[in-house]
Order: structure tokens, then sequence, then C-alpha cells
């Protein structure tokens, strides 16, 4: 990059820069890189399969799967209004969990639970939860979704307990908890999802629906 600041360019072309740099170098460069777009404001066209290093310094994104645009957007607009579950998936770490559901006479069932009302067609529907979203409760808390602690994995700052919702195939389920969250692996839980905070995707197309 500095054989090529010498000749001011109009543009840069990064492709996967930091791949090959362990992760302490990895975050240190990629301040660097944020530091140096600030100083020399050149447009540069970023390449990376790594969304953190896209949502921290990208203005604007363009996510891309098999060679097709996904969803073109800042990064708030990417990752709070994912286009279809490869672009939620894609954005967060960890990612947004995806279950299978279903909507019949207005209301979202979701792994063996009922679960509020929601403005789509009856039919099978993708639901996406993000981890921090997901609360956990008793197993038979009243409109929790039934599942069980497959591993924890302790993070200091929170917790990330990784459980399995059963019907109507098993399905892994990431959720952030607080620190001290104590499970041990097959404890049912209970599953908390705010409907508010929920993503809900055609079951079909893979299409945004809310």
């Amino acid at each position: 990059m500095g054989r090529a600041l010498v000749r001011e360019p109009q543009a840069f072309l990064l492709d996967e820069p930091l791949s090959n740099l362990d992760a302490k170098l990895r975050n240190q460069v990629r301040g660097d890189l944020k530091r140096l777009h600030r100083e020399v404001p050149v447009t540069s066209v970023y390449v990376t399969h790594d969304q953190v290093e896209a949502m921290t310094l990208g203005d604007r994104l363009c996510v891309m799967a098999g060679g097709e645009v996904q969803q073109i957007g800042s990064t708030d607009d990417v990752y709070h209004r994912p286009a279809n579950p490869f672009v939620a998936a894609f954005m967060g770490s960890p990612p947004m969990n995806l279950l299978p559901g279903v909507v019949g006479t207005g209301a979202l069932h979701l792994g063996g639970a009922e679960l509020s009302a929601v403005p789509c067609p009856d039919g099978p529907i993708t639901v996406g939860v993000r981890p921090e979203h997901l609360q956990l409760g008793g197993a038979q808390a009243d409109g929790a979704v039934p599942a069980r602690v497959d591993f924890v994995e302790p993070l200091g700052s929170h917790v990330l307990v990784t459980a399995l919702v059963d019907p109507p195939d098993p399905t892994r389920v990431i959720v952030q908890a607080p620190p001290g969250t104590a499970l041990e692996a097959g404890t049912p839980v209970g599953l908390l999802v705010p409907p508010e905070r929920t993503y809900l995707f055609d079951a079909e197309t893979g299409d945004a629906v809310r």
C-alpha cells in the first residue's frame, strides 16, 4: 500500500489483505487500515469473507453468494434489515439463529410453542433471531420454545449456550447468556423469543417478510 500511495491512486482494491495474519495482528492492522482511510480518503473496494472486517471497515456493504449480489446497503441496513437468510446468518458473530416455523391462523408456531400473531399468510416460514436477543427460561415457561442444552462456552463477559430444538428436526440454537450461567449438557430449557426481535423469511424464496 505504501508504494501505491506514492502514485496517488484514485481507488484501492484490497483482496483478503488480512487473511494470513494471526488474530491479534489482524485486529491491529484492521485498525491501521481504518485510520489510513480516514487520513487518505480514497475510494477502496475491500473483498473479505470476514464479516467483522466488513462491518468495521465498510461504509457500504455488498454481500455476495455464488457470484450473485444478495444485498447492498450500509452496515446498519444489512445487519438490522437482512434481505434473506444468507445475509442474516453472515452478518453477526455468533450468527443469527434460523429456525423452521409455521404460521397458522395468524399465529407463529415455533418448535412446539405458539408465539405471537404475525402479519403473514399461513404456511411454512423461516424465523431468525440473534443470540443476544434470546433468553433462557424454564423448560415449562409459558410461550417458551422447548430445547435441550448441548454445550456451554464461558467467554468472561458472557456465556454462549448452544441448545437443540427438537421438532421437527434437531436445530442448533445459540443463546448469549449472562456471565455465570452454568448448565449441564442435556438440561431441558425454554427459549424465550421476543416477538419484536424476530426476523421472518419466506420458506420457499428466502425473501424477508419482516
